[in-house]
Parts: structure tokens; C-alpha cells; sequence
């Protein structure tokens, strides 16, 4: 020991006044061997704790001009009634359960050591599962934007999907009103109500003209062969012996709705008809027609008939076209209501994916989220402690400090753990089942919907790509995975918080030497607070 040692243990305790201490000043004590031990040992003891400050003083000086400074017998009552300081034995053991020993003491101190050793273990491993789930946390969130990106290209393709089928909705309305429109004058042709002959086709236009030219080179061959030159008079005695077949009178025969059947079979009998009148003719008029003559009249019949043939099929092909086009807007309706069904499907199944997506995010907040708050007496500094440890281990930022009861964080705990549960077991139970139905039923319409787009001979077969609904469902099936791993972890965090409150005695007892440090020592319960509190700030940094 030195003079230096001695002024450095005043400084500290604020006895240097205005001007500074001078070391070597009162390095003369320490030059006598008797002095020199009873100094070591003033400097080696002399701490702010148990040393009275100049405030101390004044107060003393206060309570002593006052009156009201304790002595004696005074004094003595007065630590009597504090049951820390009673020196009744009935009163200590209410307070203490008998009189401690130094050795209970050292072996206090040394459990109180191994305590806060095992307490710091605990806390490195509930931070090392906090980072834990702070990943897999990280992780989830990465999935859900993932899931919403492929649900927003899902929805795009929907409106487009939705967007063209409008349009061909619109081409379907305008298709289905000229058919109704062609249907309405078809109807009223075949009422008989009106005697003309109908030759109009809205949507055969084409096959429409061509009739139109067969019929007007029919009308110039006829004028042709039998209203000028030799055959004239053929033709009229022909008209006057026997009943003759006009183009008008088949034309009029197929589009008032014969059948294609008695169709065909005046064609076939139309020769028979020809060649008959061509033999009641050939008597009268055989003298006066040379032979050359005859074989023309003869082509000329076979040529009228072939083209007449080639009309009444022209017709039939007509009526085999019309058909074929109410097959196909029959097809098309079915087409279409398919479609909206597939899309009523898509619907259901994006309002299931939306509904597991709120699961996940509530099962997030819920393993993050502190619920009950309430506030102590700024005093106790255990509760504060483990107050400060769940914010670290939980995140939790506040603007101003806030304090638990450990009545209040024990339910806190037991109610988190009821939520993970009852959370969990719907994602047991609930959640795949609902998922299998919901594949079941898509693989059933898919089914249906391969068998009426199949059916049709009309129309192409579609390719059906369902792997994009497959991948999602498998997506789905990782994400519940990763979800059930994650409230198993936190489940099993909750799980050692609870331990951390299980030993009520233990409990008791440090509350218990608190409430003496308070009184008899508040020097070391101030380290202990100033230790832990730099310990949390470096688990926090």
C-alpha cells in the first residue's frame, strides 16, 4: 500500500473537495510499520457502501437538531418491529425458519451460482431456438410470397380465360340469333301459310347462289332445246299427251321439307318417267324424226335428268349442312357451361388456398405475439429480470418499459400452448381431409370433362394439362409440412418456458433473499441487478 492507493480510495468516495489530492503527501503514514497494516486495511475496506456521504452526514445532523434520531432502548424497539432485524427468535423463524450460518450462506451463494449458471445455459439455448425459428419464420414468408405470386399469374390467366370466353359468348349470341332468326322463317314456311317458293339461307349464302345458277341454266337450256328449233313441236305435244315433271314442282317438294329418303327415289323414278313419255312420243312422231334426231332428244333426257339429280343432292347436302351446324351449337352450349364449371371449381379451390394462408398467418402471430401485460412494483427486480428475458427472447420492442406479473405470464404461456394445440390437431385432421376431397372431386370433373369433350365427332379434342394444378397441390402439401414442424418447435420453446416456473419454492426462497438484501445488504442486490441488466444488453447486441 501507497499514498496513491489511499488518495485514489478517497477520490472514489468524494472526499477530495475542490482541489485534488496530493499523493505524496501522505506517503509519510506509511513510512512507520505499525501504521502500516491498520492503512492497508482502511483502504482495503473503505467502499461507498459503508461510508457515510456528505448527504448522510447533513441528514444526521437533521434528525439529531430534530429530536428524532433512535437510541437505545428507542432503537431497539424499532428493529424489533422490522422482522429482518428482530432479535425475538419466534419472529426470525416467521421470516427466515431459523438462524442462518455462514456455511448456509456460502452454500446459498454457491446454489445461487449454479442457478444462474444453469439460467444462462437456458437462455443460450432459448436464443439459439429463437434464431431457429426466426429462419423457418423467414422461410414461411419467402413461401407465402411465392404463393401469391403464382396465385396472382393464376388469376391473370383466369381474367384472360374469362376475357376470351366473353368474346366468344358474344360470338355465340350473334351465331344463335341468326339461327333462330333462319329457324323462326323455316317454321313459318313449313306452317303452309305461305305458298311461295322458299329459297332463302342466311348462313348457306354460297350453296344459296349456286342454286340460283344451276336453276338459271336449267331455265336457258330449256328455252333453248325445247322452245326454238325442231324440238318445239315435240315439246308441246308432249305437254298436251302426258303429265310432265317441272323443276319448280321438285325444288318446291325438297325445301318444303320433304324427307332426303323420297327425295332420292323421285330422282331414281325421274328417268323412268322420261323414257315412258319418250315411248308414248316416239309413235306419233316416228315417221317424221329421223333417227339421228331421236338419240339427241334421247341425251338431251339423260342430261336433263343428271342435272336435275345433281340439284335435288345439292339440296340434300343442304339439309345434311344444317343439321350439322345444330350439332354443333349444341356442342359449343355444352362446351361453354363446361367451362363456367371448371372455372366455379377454380374459384372454390383459390377461396381454400386463401383460407390456409390465414391459418399459417394466424399460427405466425400467435408464436409471436405477447398478449397480457400488467404492471408491478418498480421493486422487484426478479420479475422485472424475467420481464427483460421474455422481451429478448420474444422481440418485443416498447416505447416505454412495460412489467409482467408471473401470475400473468403463466397464463400468457398456458393459453399460446392451447391455441398451438387446438392449431396443430386442425392441421392434423381437419386440413387433409379437406385437402383429399377437394382432389378427389377435381380428378372427378376432369374425368367428365374428357368424356364430353371426347364424345363430340365435330369437334377437336382438347388437350387437358392438369400439371399445374398438381404442382400447386404439392406446394400445398410442403407448406402444411413446414408449418407442422414449425408449431412443433414452438410448442416444445413454450414448453421449457413453462419448466422455468414450475419450482414455486425455489421462487419463494429468492424472493425471500431479496427482500433481506433490501434491507440489510441493497449493495449486492444493486450488482446483481447492474449484472444482469449488462448481461441482457449483450444478448440483445
Amino acid at each position: 500500500m501507497s499514498g496513491a492507493a489511499l488518495c485514489a480510495a478517497l477520490t472514489e468516495l468524494g472526499f477530495d473537495g475542490e482541489d485534488p489530492l496530493d499523493a505524496d503527501a501522505l506517503e509519510w503514514p506509511f513510512q512507520y510499520e505499525e501504521a502500516r497494516p491498520l492503512l492497508a486495511w482502511i483502504c482495503s475496506c473503505l467502499r461507498p457502501s459503508n461510508v457515510l456521504s456528505p448527504s448522510h452526514l447533513a441528514q444526521y445532523e437533521q434528525l439529531v437538531e430534530e429530536g428524532r434520531l433512535l437510541e437505545g432502548e428507542d432503537l431497539d424497539s424499532a428493529f424489533d418491529s422490522i422482522s429482518a432485524f428482530s432479535r425475538k427468535k419466534d419472529n426470525q423463524e416467521a421470516v427466515f425458519g431459523s438462524e442462518e450460518t455462514i456455511l448456509d450462506i456460502r452454500e446459498a451463494k454457491l446454489a445461487y451460482r449454479a442457478e444462474v449458471f444453469d439460467l444462462q445455459k437456458q437462455l443460450a439455448r432459448q436464443q439459439a431456438q429463437f434464431d431457429l425459428l426466426a429462419g423457418q419464420a423467414s422461410t414461411l414468408i419467402q413461401g407465402r410470397r411465392a404463393r401469391v405470386t403464382a396465385m396472382s399469374a393464376v388469376s391473370g390467366q383466369l381474367i384472360s380465360l374469362d376475357e376470351q370466353l366473353s368474346s366468344r359468348n358474344l360470338e355465340m349470341n350473334a351465331v344463335l340469333g341468326r339461327i333462330t332468326a333462319t329457324t323462326q322463317e323455316l317454321a313459318h314456311y313449313h306452317s303452309g301459310d305461305d305458298e311461295s317458293i322458299y329459297l332463302a339461307y342466311s348462313d348457306f349464302h354460297p350453296y344459296v347462289v349456286g342454286d340460283l345458277a344451276c336453276t338459271k341454266e336449267l331455265n336457258r337450256w330449256f328455252s333453248k332445246q325445247f322452245e326454238k328449233g325442231p324440238f318445239r313441236l315435240v315439246a308441246e305435244e308432249g305437254k298436251s299427251k302426258c303429265s310432265w315433271v317441272s323443276l319448280d314442282d321438285i325444288t318446291n317438294g325438297v325445301i318444303r321439307g320433304e324427307k332426303v329418303l323420297s327425295l332420292l327415289e323421285n330422282s331414281r323414278l325421274f328417268p323412268k318417267k322420261c323414257r315412258l313419255l319418250y315411248l308414248s312420243n316416239s309413235r306419233a312422231f316416228n315417221c317424221e324424226i329421223p333417227e339421228p334426231l331421236e338419240i339427241r332428244i334421247c341425251s338431251a333426257e339423260i342430261s336433263y335428268c343428271l342435272f336435275i339429280s345433281h340439284l335435288a343432292n345439292q339440296l340434300a347436302r343442304q339439309q345434311f349442312l344444317k343439321i350439322a351446324c345444330q350439332l354443333e351449337r349444341k356442342n359449343i352450349a355444352s362446351a361453354y357451361s363446361l367451362l363456367r364449371v371448371i372455372e366455379s371449381e377454380l374459384q372454390s379451390y383459390l377461396s381454400s388456398v386463401n383460407t390456409r394462408l390465414g391459418h399459417c398467418t394466424s399460427l405466425i402471430q400467435a408464436a409471436t405475439e405477447v398478449r397480457e401485460q400488467g404492471a408491478i412494483d418498480d421493486r422487484d427486480t426478479f420479475l422485472h429480470a424475467v420481464r427483460d428475458l421474455l422481451c429478448v427472447h420474444s422481440n418485443v420492442q416498447a416505447t416505454m418499459p412495460t412489467y409482467m406479473s408471473a401470475h400473468a405470464l403463466v397464463q400468457q404461456i398456458s393459453a399460446l400452448q392451447s391455441d398451438l394445440l387446438s392449431l396443430q390437431s386442425e392441421l392434423e385432421s381437419t386440413l387433409p381431409a379437406d385437402r383429399k376431397r377437394c382432389i378427389n372431386e377435381l380428378c372427378t370433373l376432369i374425368q367428365t370433362v374428357e368424356q364430353l369433350l371426347f364424345a363430340s365427332s365435330t369437334t377437336a379434342e382438347p388437350i387437358l394439362t392438369p400439371w399445374p394444378l398438381m404442382r400447386a397441390l404439392d406446394d400445398m402439401e410442403n407448406a402444411n409440412a413446414q408449418v407442422e414442424v414449425s408449431v412443433e418447435e414452438v410448442t416444445k420453446a413454450r414448453t421449457q418456458k413453462i419448466k422455468i416456473f414450475e419450482n414455486r419454492a425455489h421462487e419463494v426462497g429468492r424472493e425471500r433473499q431479496i427482500f433481506v438484501d433490501f434491507f440489510s445488504n441493497p449493495e449486492r442486490l444493486k450488482n446483481q441487478v447492474r449484472e444482469l441488466t449488462s448481461r441482457v444488453k449483450a444478448l440483445q447486441e
